[in-house]
């Protein structure tokens, strides 16, 4: 029998030979607003370990299944359609295992699924030599031996909670940014790392506990912790294409009402409109689909126009 996350991977790659896509960088901002909007507002809370997984796993059994995961979904106003949201928890589930008639993830693994993405975009600004350091220390976490972890994404996820409460010295689920440097320090092979052709120093390492701290309140919180050293996964590129299959398949599908509603408001013919009628122009669109048929939410509505807007209140490119 095949295993369910190669089954999965293997009908993705299928379907992506039909998936209209878009490569603009615009786009790109858009099409990860979500999962950093449910990540951000999590982060927010700034709750302790234990907190964090119970927000999560509602039985307490140390995995997630399908209803718990939108259960939390559901609390945040995502701007997604409800097929959206069953698409991106498919995706999130791709890798999980079918346990009592139910599929599940470990709660750090579902979590290293949110903060794969989120990294992706957030971490794009910081300093280079800190982006390189957090690979390596990443690195050196995943090669340490933890009991009970295997190998691959589960394992990892696995690590990465043991690491931490390591590190925890005070046992309050939260890292205060000393105990983060003292914990990182102890780490094997941590003497070894070059930055900018040096050694890492100790306040090379403090200056980076500081650009993690998110909520700039002196701490690190699970997720601070495990954004930082989240490497890429293989399925981030499948879980943000789910995201925004049925927004690309309708604009694409509608590409000529669009451009004929757009070049009707462009009176000067500059090849431009104003953000504020490409929205209603995708309203427009939106109350002409059939009954059967998925439309862009409000939400999305803004969201893609702020995302294609060539300057600040200026025009969207046509």
């Amino acid at each position: 029998m095949i295993p369910t996350f190669v089954l999965a991977r293997q009908v993705t790659k299928f379907l992506n030979k039909w998936v209209v896509k878009s490569e603009s960088a615009g786009y790109s901002s858009f099409v990860n607003d979500a999962i950093k909007q449910v990540y951000e507002a999590i982060v927010a809370m700034d709750m302790d370990l234990t907190e964090t997984f119970k927000m999560f796993d509602k039985d307490g059994d140390g995995t997630v299944d399908i209803k718990e995961a939108k259960q939390v979904l559901e609390k945040f106003n995502l701007g997604l359609s409800s097929s959206q949201i069953d698409r991106l928890l498919g995706q999130l589930f791709a890798t999980s295992v079918v346990a009592a008639d139910s599929v599940r993830l470990s709660v750090q693994e579902f979590l290293g699924h949110f903060t794969t993405v989120y990294s992706a975009t957030n971490n794009a600004d910081l300093p280079r030599w800190c982006l390189d350091t957090l690979g390596q220390i990443g690195r050196l976490i995943i090669k340490t031996k933890a009991p009970g972890a295997g190998d691959g994404e589960s394992g990892d996820a696995t690590k990465m909670s043991q690491v931490f409460q390591e590190i925890d010295t005070s046992g309050d689920g939260i890292l205060q940014l000393d105990e983060f440097v003292a914990g990182i320090e102890k780490l094997p092979g941590l003497d070894k790392l070059i930055v900018d052709g040096e050694r890492l120093s100790h306040e090379k390492l403090v200056d980076i506990s500081k650009v993690l701290d998110v909520t700039q309140d002196g701490t690190l919180n699970y997720l601070e912790f495990q954004q930082a050293f989240q490497l890429k996964g293989q399925g981030t590129a499948d879980l943000e294409n789910s995201l925004v299959e049925d927004l690309t398949t309708l604009l694409f599908r509608y590409r000529v009402h669009i451009r004929t509603g757009c070049q009707f408001l462009d009176e000067v013919d500059s090849c431009k409109v104003l953000s504020e009628d490409f929205e209603n122009v995708l309203r427009g669109v939106n109350s002409a689909l059939h009954s059967n048929e998925q439309g862009i939410s409000e939400s999305q509505i803004k969201h893609l126009s702020s995302a294609l807007t060539v300057e600040d209140m200026q025009p969207v490119l046509l």
